[in-house]
């Protein structure tokens, strides 16, 4: 099968482009975008907010695909792979070939690598799985699996950096081991094994090589170390060309295994071609100014989109303690003030627990498998592809006891979710009848499922601690004026005026206000960390205005910084 167009194909070879010719699927691309285009082959695209690298990656694939390339398009989350991919079929007609990959690098190395071959390492005697509750199952008594993976060498680490004792190690390194050999790995184990099995069989580094004609790695400063080493040993075995696709100055996963001085060192280290995008089309260019000075060092982002010329200075509001509430109005007051028409407003702040005291709402208690799965299906009215996938899972372990290994009608399984999902209860009343119930429900697809002769399914009680809880706490209401959310879930996002908020000292030391002030007035060198980062990253979200809440007892000096950023103070 070939990639095809709705209209006539438009063909061009990236690396072998005639000098002088124009090439195709650039009209909406600036100078800066047609060179990550028409660049060549192993390509590291350094991307600024705003840049526009969704419409330059899709314009890329899409002129490889119509050459009939074969292609895995990768990113740190699935939203931002299919955001490409869409962006391919919807502007330039191309379609994505059966034998093309669309998802995460942790999705693309368990298809290829840890599902077909990760028994090579572990020994187990039926094909990898991940499956968290498995893996937990195997470890020593009060000991979270989660916590610990292993390094580049084999030894455990635990994730926070706390001390390990030897014995304790080598428990947890044997249960591990165990839990590998009948099958079962956690989600950082299984990337792991895929290095092992990569370094350890180099024919099957050199058969993924070969499979794709390219590899493009979006969001590339939050892979892992261990995921950039997947990475590199695929690139040594012969694959073609690889595009790394990022900005470190928007690593905000670092606490979670990110390695953006990894990502930089891996595009050293195999002569990738540096291209530049520095044109802002998101933002106005008094915010471009601005968030140059947080972020310490460098010149500003070239504005040059619909907001470039827009002469609405970002502003600065002092808080009380308690008064958390008080922010939506206040920030509404602030864009009616300020004259704009905003059509998306969003308060970003760095924890679930602090955006719910603004929206004063109760505080979510986090729920494990299966009853995640029920709530972020019950929670909204359209149901997404992946938590359909998800329920598959829980259904078919249900029935079961596992869900590799098995040669099952998946129609079948789709059946049984769909129906499932049709039957959910309203999410409302008691949390804990409303889960119990949705549970009996899966309970009886499962048994239906499952053959006669299988052991009868077993009943998950919900949690103690869902009892007394009222179920429509996590109903996700539809199109909020304002929206209230973290700052990790705005990744990605273009929003119209954005009011960040630094939270009181009582929660961190230093605090916000502190963090985000360090990089204005930086010396030559100066690296953000990731808490400034993080507020970097809230602040160029935004199109037309910024607004900046830090509890009223911040530091004047601090405030005299922010200023000479190119805040202004507003009172209440």
């Amino acid at each position: 099968m070939v990639s095809t167009r709705l209209t006539q194909p438009l063909r061009l070879s990236m690396s072998d482009r005639e000098p002088g010719k124009s090439a195709p699927f650039t009209p909406r691309l600036s100078k800066e975008q047609t060179e990550a285009l028409i660049g060549g082959s192993n390509l590291f695209l350094k991307a600024c907010p705003g840049s526009g690298k969704t419409r330059t990656v899709a314009a890329r694939v899409a002129a490889e695909l119509s050459n009939d390339k074969t292609l895995a398009m990768l990113s740190y989350t699935n939203v931002g792979a299919r955001e490409v991919a869409a962006a391919v079929v919807i502007d330039h007609s191309v379609v994505l070939k059966v034998e093309d990959f669309v998802g995460t690098v942790h999705a693309f190395l368990n298809k290829f690598v840890l599902h077909p071959f990760g028994h090579l390492v572990t020994r187990s005697d039926v094909s990898m799985s991940i499956d968290p509750d498995e893996a937990q199952a195997r470890m020593p008594v009060g000991v979270k699996s989660a916590m610990f993976e292993f390094r580049m060498d084999g030894t455990i680490r635990h994730t926070k950096d706390k001390y390990v004792s030897d014995a304790q190690r080598m428990a947890i390194t044997k249960a591990k081991r165990k839990a590998g050999r009948e099958g079962y790995v956690n989600y950082s184990d299984s990337i792991f094994v895929c290095r092992l099995v990569l370094s350890r069989y180099p024919a099957i580094a050199e058969a993924l090589a070969k499979r794709f004609d390219e590899i493009i790695v979006d969001e590339a400063q939050d892979t892992s170390a261990m995921q950039l080493e997947c990475l590199r040993l695929i690139a040594r075995a012969g694959l073609k060309s690889l595009v790394l696709v990022g900005d470190y100055d928007q690593t905000i996963y670092e606490f979670i295994g990110s390695s953006p001085g990894g990502c930089d060192g891996l595009a050293t280290e195999l002569g990738l071609k540096t291209v530049a995008l520095s044109e802002n089309y998101r933002s106005s260019q008094l915010i471009c100014d601005m968030t140059a000075r947080i972020r310490g060092g460098g010149p500003a982002d070239r504005a040059t989109g619909e907001h470039a010329s827009l002469q609405v200075a970002p502003k600065l509001l002092l808080y009380k303690e308690g008064g958390e509430r008080q922010l939506v109005e206040q920030f509404e007051s602030i864009i009616v003030a300020a004259g704009i028409a905003a059509e998306s407003k969003a308060i970003l702040i760095r924890t679930g627990a602090a955006a719910s005291k603004i929206k004063g709402t109760a505080i979510r208690t986090p729920l494990d498998s299966p009853f995640k799965e029920f709530i972020d299906v019950g929670a909204t009215e359209l149901v997404t592809f992946e938590q359909y996938k998800s329920l598959e899972r829980v259904l078919v372990k249900r029935s079961f006891g596992r869900n590799h290994g098995l040669s099952l009608d998946r129609s079948l399984v789709r059946s049984h979710v769909a129906e499932f999902v049709d039957d959910l209860p309203e999410l409302e009343g008691d949390l804990f009848t409303w889960l119990a119930e949705a549970s009996r429900s899966l309970d009886a697809h499962a048994q239906a499922l499952s053959p006669a002769t299988t052991t009868p399914v077993s009943t998950v009680e919900p949690p103690e601690s869902s009892k007394g809880v009222t179920a429509d706490l996590w109903v996700v209401p539809e199109n909020p004026a304002i929206g209230v959310d973290t700052i990790h879930s705005a990744k990605g996002l273009s929003i119209d005026a954005v009011m960040l908020v630094g939270m009181p000292r009582m929660y961190q030391w230093p605090t916000d206000a502190e963090n985000w002030a360090a990089g204005i007035d930086a010396v030559v060198g100066f690296r953000p960390n990731e808490a400034l980062r993080v507020g970097y990253v809230a602040l160029t979200r935004a199109r037309q205005l910024n607004v900046l809440a830090l509890p009223s007892d911040t530091d004047e000096g601090l405030i005299a910084r922010y200023e000479s950023a190119g805040f202004e103070r507003t009172k209440f």
